[in-house]
């Protein structure tokens, strides 16, 4: 690149820097905040707004094997033709977590926070032979099969009303396991960087990476069935709480709607979202419930008291009543049910001050 066009490049990129990280942080307060993110799958979350130098030599590696006829990249065009110049990085710990966060940024985009430019991609860099749900079949072998992560190229939707200096920009995020995130990072520092520069690795020393990707790639299969093997010890020894099930919602209790979809529109007026739904059902079930949910939901959980408590603590607070506003109403119900199975096992006053917190930091 020619001093005058890199100094043009600079010129543009620089005070545009600091919107791609206005833009990181609001993304990252979108997933933070929202209840019904999988927070138990991550691992953690980290961006990166690219450096300079390495813009330019990105740039310069585009424009030298681009195809006859395409428009180099310069000054006036980067921000379409870069596609990572803010990376977001979703590591989570197993395979079926990916998958959970997966469907809940699947979620952002139907309800129009989110918009996907373009359908995500699965890049390679190691891909497992079976479903983790699997047992491995005898004599798969496990080869290297270059990298795997889902990258996403995603621009904040229309519902979120973003400032006009972030709302057209666009970011990549991508999602992995923290397995995969370990290979990443010891490739990229000790193989790619050295082939980058035009270097060549002796083939024992490739060959042996190939090895480490495929072990990786065996010990994310393993951790996978692992984890499942534990939680499935974890619900027998944790059968239904008596005091949920038994007391609360009394076999003669009256007939109640049969799924928590229906039990949510009777108590609070409207239908959820999915991912509302499930992160309920997955809160029920960290509370002892695995059966007769709904009916332990409806009576014992989301009592009259415990939504009236709720709506008046939310009203002081928030200066507003709940449920009103429809672009938050799925967080004042998530919030009003964490809030309700709380009061279950702590004194009311303590729960009454863990809401009040909560919804302080949404203001």
């Amino acid at each position: 690149m020619k001093k005058r066009e890199r100094e043009n490049l600079l010129l543009s990129f620089y005070p545009a820097k600091s919107s791609y990280d206005k833009l990181a942080h609001e993304i990252r307060r979108l997933l933070e905040t929202d209840p019904s993110f999988p927070a138990e799958s991550l691992y953690t979350i980290k961006h990166r707004v690219k450096d300079e130098n390495r813009l330019i030599d990105k740039i310069d590696e585009r424009n030298r094997s681009r195809r006859k006829g395409d428009s180099p990249i310069d000054a006036t065009n980067y921000q379409e033709r870069i596609e990572d110049l803010l990376g977001i990085r979703i590591v989570c710990l197993r395979l079926s977590d990916v998958e959970k966060v997966e469907e809940y940024l699947e979620s952002l985009r139907d309800e129009g926070k989110l918009v996907f430019v373009r359908k995500p991609q699965k890049k390679q860099t190691f891909v497992l032979p079976v479903d983790p749900g699997e047992l491995l079949p005898e004599g798969v072998d496990l080869q290297y099969s270059g990298y795997s992560s889902i990258h996403y190229l995603v621009k904040l939707g229309r519902s979120l009303e973003a400032a006009p200096d972030i709302a057209s920009l666009r970011a990549e995020i991508q999602l992995r396991t923290i397995f995969e995130e370990a290979w990443g990072e010891l490739d990229h520092k000790y193989r790619y960087e050295i082939i980058r520069k035009g270097r060549k690795l002796p083939d024992h020393i490739q060959t042996r990476f190939y090895d480490l990707s495929a072990h990786l790639q065996a010990a994310a299969l393993q951790a996978e069935h692992l984890c499942r093997d534990a939680e499935a010890i974890k619900r027998r020894k944790k059968p239904p709480s008596k005091k949920l099930v038994h007391e609360l919602a009394p076999p003669s209790a009256p007939p109640v709607p049969s799924t928590i979809e229906d039990v949510l529109s009777a108590k609070f007026g409207f239908c959820p979202t999915p991912r509302t739904v499930t992160h309920i059902e997955r809160r029920m079930s960290e509370a002892g419930v695995y059966e007769d949910t709904p009916q332990v939901l409806h009576d014992g959980v989301l009592t009259e008291e415990a939504i009236s408590t709720f709506s008046e603590i939310y009203t002081r607070v928030m200066e507003k009543e709940p449920l009103v506003d429809k672009s938050e109403r799925d967080i004042d119900l998530l919030n009003a049910v964490n809030y309700a199975l709380f009061r279950l096992i702590q004194p009311e006053d303590i729960a009454n001050e863990g809401l009040e917190s909560v919804l302080r930091g949404r203001l």
